[in-house]
């Protein structure tokens, strides 16, 4: 009986391993209503970093990145950075050809926590978890599945989708992407318990 024991927790400890020591996954995509970083977690486990911090990416940037990384690919900052509830931010370009959109990212200790992009067209080269500017809510169902709640930003006028825990969400504007956010930690832990349907807002 110990001999069995000590078999199974040696096929536990080398599958375990073995996970720790694949490729890290850089896109988020859909296990039937669940979501993935990589190989996907047990139904009863929830999602927290680090298991999806690989996938916490647009193009070519992620959380986690130093600045230097960033500005390799985006380029110099577009003004003087800002301070923000002790975050320094920067604002670099997302299309020159469309002044109002634009990417920011927020720096503590000199690494990305936070990545927002907002933007009018596609630029071809900010996707995140296989989502670009400009695409319709249809294919943002095929790529990563419905959130865990939808809400307005009067703000901005704009439909929000939320996918606590997995700390990002979605902007839309008349039913195409027009930006998203992603963070280093997530506000919320629990399961993902997505939506089943969708609710018809008016924002």
């Amino acid at each position: 009986r110990a001999m069995k024991m000590w078999q199974g927790a040696a096929v536990v400890f080398l599958a375990a391993h073995a996970y720790a020591a694949e490729a890290p996954s850089t896109q988020f995509s859909r296990s039937g209503s669940a979501l993935a970083c990589g190989k996907p977690l047990p139904a009863d486990t929830n999602p927290s970093p680090p298991y999806y911090t690989s996938c916490l990416r647009t193009g070519a940037i992620g959380i986690g990145d130093d600045v230097k990384a960033v500005e390799t690919h985006l380029g110099p900052a577009l003004e003087p950075p800002r301070e923000s509830s002790g975050r320094e931010l920067r604002l670099y370009s997302y299309d020159p050809s469309t002044p109002s959109s634009y990417i920011v990212v927020g720096y503590e200790g000199g690494k990305a926590v936070s990545i927002q992009v907002v933007g009018q067209q596609p630029a071809g080269k900010h996707a995140f978890a296989g989502v670009e500017i400009g695409d319709p809510i249809a294919q943002v169902l095929k790529t990563i599945g419905y959130p865990t709640y939808q809400r307005c930003n009067l703000n901005i006028q704009q439909e929000v989708w939320i996918y606590e825990p997995f700390p990002f969400y979605i902007n839309f504007s008349e039913g195409t992407v027009a930006g998203f956010r992603l963070a280093a930690a997530p506000e919320f832990e629990g399961p993902f318990e997505p939506l089943k349907r969708l609710e018809r807002l008016e924002c």
